[in-house]
């Protein structure tokens, strides 16, 4: 027995290297929220690997790689999946100035003015341009000119930015003494820049094919290659799944013209233009949610988990890598020229052509589930040992919380009893079916000292009415003094980063939420409740606490009848309400407000005009109803 070597612990006991690994340096640039999520998770992982024996204490002691973030989103960079408050690693993996490119596009200063701007007169949209513009305040909000337009407003400071970059890492040749206790050696004379984008949203898909071409002029040198890892729609089909492939679809059809080496733009300023490359890329990697046998996983933090781990392997495995370049010199071979698809005799000669130029990625894991078997055989052991210890041992589990006890347990500490909103005007066309909630949303948007924050946006928005009558001395001046009021409390309940309003609700609903957080969490809340029914054999104990937590959490995630699944519905549903609003009742009360203008010796216009204002007022406040939709969108930990 004493030569059998324990699973769980690593058979290499070699302690460090003896020979350094050869690592090539590398720049990572994400755009959009992909490339964030991936950059990101790759920081973590630098942080989370033993070098040799150390451990970083920060990526500036890692000098071979260094990263980028560009996006229209001006909101700080994190994980989605991480908390701030509980992730220890936060402050360390979040990006440092210097490495974010975040910032805003001013559409009036292009639209209002194009024909001095050739350069982007040359692609921007004919059609729907009001669409676009509106939805500018938002960043890219899936709309790719936004995201190009942005990219040829800022092409210079990317590039400066890249060539920093690049500088960086490549200089870092000569830092042996901080690379040597690591165990790596730098690769000489070569770069790799890895840029990480999604097609299913503005930033991404609406930059990529510039950025790439940029970055292959920024540092042109031969021993550089530029790869693209492109993450297509198939993960982000609830995220407006008509958009999303419509994007995808032009993304891709604008790569595989770029590919074939056909010219996709002159130049970005009077400074910036791309070098006479053939193609943005040298490597292309397109990759989607489902691998070679038609599995699919819905869930996005897989896909960039996945490119995190290869990416990293990059890094951390000079072999793995090293491989990796030689197997793609051989493939080139089998990459080049073209596919015409067969579509059958009777179309003769396919008409359809495209580039064989592409590859793709994936990750498997070979487990002998030594480790796993280990774990469950520990864990059935401590379960027995609780069990005695609570002398539960060899009982059957005859005490166990009904449904009835679940709801009341949930309802009463957790404010996630089920309530119904049906608070709709009377004399809606169709009278809109109830939004199925739970009374924890209402608590959210209680306020000490103010009371509920949507009534008080309803009594915000009759002051702004009121003022109206005040500020305008003709009736015709109204509508632009509503429209000021409907844009200002649009910005506050949509959660617009740049509206004062929207970031103190925020603020206020998040401060509402850690406060009954505190209460759960502190010694007098759920914890010491659960002690009380451990201890509880008659209407309690070990069995029925573990159940009744089991029940809980099955009534919050359940993803069909879950409170989780209740409150997106409800989002979808408030959503849905506003629209009806403002087709129903807003809409129609502009049209009767317009007809009061004019000739009015009587001042009959004039009583009915302010009659109908305050009808506006009224139909502005219940489509504010929305705001409720937005508390779900709020991250609250």
């Amino acid at each position: 027995m004493d030569n059998i070597a324990d699973p769980t612990t690593d058979t290499q006991t070699e302690g460090k290297k003896e020979k350094a690994t050869k690592i090539r340096p590398t720049v990572f640039i994400g755009l959009g929220g992909a490339g964030k999520e991936v950059l990101l998770r790759v920081r973590r992982r630098i942080l989370n690997e033993d070098w040799n024996g150390k451990r970083l204490r920060d990526l500036s002691e890692f000098p071979i790689a260094s990263f980028l973030y560009f996006d229209l989103d001006t909101v700080e960079g994190r994980e989605s999946d991480k908390s701030v408050k509980s992730d220890p690693l936060s402050d360390l993996v979040a990006f440092q100035p210097g490495e974010t490119l975040q910032k805003r596009v001013n559409l009036s200063e292009y639209t209002n003015e194009l024909d001095r701007y050739p350069l982007i007169k040359e692609w921007w949209p004919k059609e729907n341009v009001e669409r676009v513009v509106k939805e500018a305040y938002k960043g890219a909000g899936q709309i790719r000119p936004i995201s190009r337009l942005q990219f040829f407003a800022l092409a210079k400071d990317l590039r400066d930015s890249i060539r920093a970059k690049a500088h960086a890492v490549t200089e870092s040749v000569n830092k042996e003494a901080v690379m040597k206790p690591l165990g790596l050696e730098m690769e000489r004379e070569a770069l790799r820049i890895v840029v990480i984008a999604s097609t299913a949203g503005g930033t991404g898909s609406g930059s990529f094919l510039d950025l790439g071409y940029l970055t292959r002029s920024a540092w042109p040198e031969e021993k550089v290659n530029v790869d693209l890892m492109l993450l297509l729609a198939g993960g982000y089909e609830h995220a407006n799944k008509e958009r999303v492939f419509a994007n995808t679809y032009a993304a891709l059809k604008e790569l595989e013209y770029c590919m074939r080496g056909s010219r996709y733009v002159e130049k970005w300023n009077d400074f910036d233009s791309p070098i006479k490359t053939k193609t943005p890329y040298s490597e292309v990697y397109l990759i989607d949610n489902a691998n070679v046998v038609g599995e699919r996983t819905r869930n996005l933090e897989d896909i960039y988990g996945m490119l995190a781990d290869t990416l990293f392997e990059d890094l951390s495995n000079g072999q793995f890598a090293d491989s990796k370049r030689s197997v793609a010199v051989n493939q080139q071979n089998h990459k080049s020229g073209g596919y015409r698809p067969n579509l059958g005799s009777s179309l003769g000669e396919s008409p359809l052509y495209y580039e064989k130029i592409y590859s793709t990625l994936g990750q498997a894991t070979i487990d002998t589930q030594a480790r796993a078997n280990m774990d469950i055989a520990r864990n059935r052991a401590c379960t027995e040992m609780i069990r005695v210890f609570f002398q539960v041992a060899g009982d059957e589990k005859t005490n166990i919380p009904t449904p009835e006890k679940v709801a009341d347990f949930t309802k009463g500490n957790l404010s996630l009893g089920k309530t119904v909103f049906e608070d709709f005007p009377k004399d809606l066309s169709d009278k809109p079916s109830p939004v199925h909630e739970c009374a924890l949303i209402n608590e959210l948007i209680k306020v000490s000292g103010i009371g509920s924050l949507l009534a008080q946006i309803e009594d915000n928005i009759k002051s702004d009415f009121n003022k109206i009558i005040n500020d305008y001395s003709e009736r015709k001046d109204w509508l632009q003094g509503i429209e000021d009021v409907k844009t200002k409390r649009e910005r506050e309940i949509s959660g617009d980063p740049g509206s004062p309003d929207a970031a103190l609700r925020e603020k206020q609903v998040m401060d509402r939420a850690h406060k009954l957080y505190s209460d759960w969490t502190n010694d007098n809340g759920l914890k010491s409740l659960l002690y009380q029914l451990l201890d509880d054999k008659e209407r309690g104990g070990l069995d029925y606490t573990i159940a009744l937590v089991e029940q809980v959490k099955d009534s919050i995630d359940n993803n069909s009848t879950g409170i989780i699944e209740t409150l997106k519905k409800a989002k979808t549903r408030y959503l849905e309400l506003t629209t009806i609003m403002w087709k129903d009742r807003y809409l129609p009360s502009l049209e009767r407000l317009k007809e009061t203008f004019g000739f009015d010796p009587m001042g009959t216009k004039k009583k009915y005009a302010e009659i109908i204002l305050g009808q506006i007022s009224e139909d502005l406040a219940y489509g504010c109803r929305s705001f409720r939709a937005t508390m779900y969108s709020f991250k609250i930990s």
